[in-house]
């Protein structure tokens, strides 16, 4: 949860527009439900990405990744995180939240790097 509002503060002071699927406090949650809830969001449209967050994102990943449409990244160092936005694509990036340093959560969403 922490680590969302940062993310989400982040997005917007670089002029993003954010919808927050949830969750909105620290409790527990089935992320299965979360990556759902955000796949579906970003294939109605007008969104550039959609991000995922959970403790280490693996699960996350592979929950996202059976949704039809969905290519889900695990970012785990500052140059996956940028090769993956750059190069690949994918419509969504999960984050381990644990050890996943600034650099890593922000590289993607680095204004150079979202043109």
């Amino acid at each position: 949860y922490e680590l969302k509002e940062v993310m989400i503060n982040y997005l917007k002071s670089i002029g993003k527009e954010v919808k927050d699927c949830g969750t909105f406090d620290g409790a527990s949650v089935d992320y299965p439900d979360i990556a759902e809830a955000v796949c579906a969001e970003y294939k109605s449209g007008g969104y550039e990405f959609g991000i995922l967050i959970c403790g280490t994102g693996i699960g996350i990943s592979i929950a996202a990744n059976k949704i039809k449409g969905i290519r889900c990244a695990l970012l785990n160092n500052e140059y996956s995180a940028k090769i993956t936005h750059t190069y690949v694509k994918h419509s969504k990036k999960a984050f381990k939240y644990s050890t996943c340093s600034a650099e890593v959560r922000f590289a993607p969403f680095s204004p150079s790097n979202l043109v």
